[in-house]
């Protein structure tokens, strides 16, 4: 069974493999089931940070509520108990209130007419569904390597982790992991990753530290290709023991930088008899 979707932007340019439980909570853009109990959140938006794409949206302002709707009973969508209406040049747009206050800027406007790709946002990003307050901590294959890391590798004490540890003690394979799980989880870009501005950040933190620190975003973008070599036999295991067949579906977005990418996305049971689903490649 092979099926097709879209999503819109932002996406990072840099995939992230995903392997999670999926939820069982349907989204749907009509009306009717847009409709709830709730009211839309309230928190502080910085307007100087709305971006979207790469661009940043000066004069953007929330979005009143429709006429039509003021005094009845219809209620707005669930999603904006998590997020704002916003709109700009004719625009609408979701704004994700838990990335805006991690000043996570890049990943927390959603242009939209319906509310499917700000629902599967929170679900994926924040583990939040519609009823409940939050799901299950969805397991990537970067939380299973960890864990296995640290089942194998002595708990580094607080000197070393700030970087003032001797070279004796410094674990240079756990440093570099947890550097690329930073750069793919939190969205940041290779510039960003290997900038003057973090470069003297952590070099202040400690000598040892700063000897690995890039240079050059080639020399992230070689760290993350050898971290994919190694964490894709955990999706090649997963995928070989599932305990079903495996159903595709593609999913299809335009990054920020203009390229166009293509998803493949296995649908299975796995050895534990739960509905998982992996990413399994990308291509532009």
């Amino acid at each position: 069974m092979i099926s097709s979707s879209r999503a819109s932007s932002p996406v990072s340019s840099t995939p992230q493999s995903l392997v999670f439980d999926l939820p069982q909570t349907p989204t749907s853009t009509t009306p009717e089931a847009a409709a709830d109990d709730t009211s839309q959140c309230e928190f502080h938006i910085d307007w100087g940070n709305i971006w979207h794409c790469g661009r940043r949206l000066i004069g953007a302002k929330k979005r009143p509520r429709h006429r039509r709707v003021v005094g009845t009973n219809m209620k707005e969508s669930w999603i904006y108990r998590h997020g704002a209406n916003l709109e700009h040049g004719g625009v609408r747009y979701w704004l994700c209130r838990l990335c805006h206050e991690k000043r996570s800027y890049s990943t927390a406007l959603y242009a939209s007419s319906g509310t499917a790709h700000a629902a599967r946002h929170l679900v994926r990003q924040h583990q939040i569904v519609e009823f409940g307050d939050r799901s299950p901590c969805l397991a990537t294959p970067f939380t299973i390597a960890a864990k296995s890391a640290s089942s194998s590798v002595r708990p580094l004490p607080r000197q070393t982790s700030l970087g003032f540890q001797l070279a004796s003690h410094f674990d240079e394979r756990s440093w570099k992991s947890r550097f690329v799980d930073w750069v793919i989880l939190e969205d940041v870009t290779f510039r960003q990753a290997s900038s003057e501005r973090l470069r003297w950040l952590i070099t202040n933190g400690g000598e040892v530290a700063s000897q690995l620190l890039p240079e050059h975003h080639t020399t992230v973008c070689s760290w993350i290709r050898q971290a994919f070599e190694s964490r894709r036999q955990i999706i090649f295991n997963l995928v070989k023991d599932a305990k079903s067949c495996v159903h595709l579906s593609f999913d299809l977005w335009t990054a920020s930088n203009g390229f166009h990418y293509i998803g493949v996305l296995g649908h299975f049971v796995d050895s534990q008899g739960k509905n998982v689903m992996s990413f399994l490649d990308c291509r532009a």
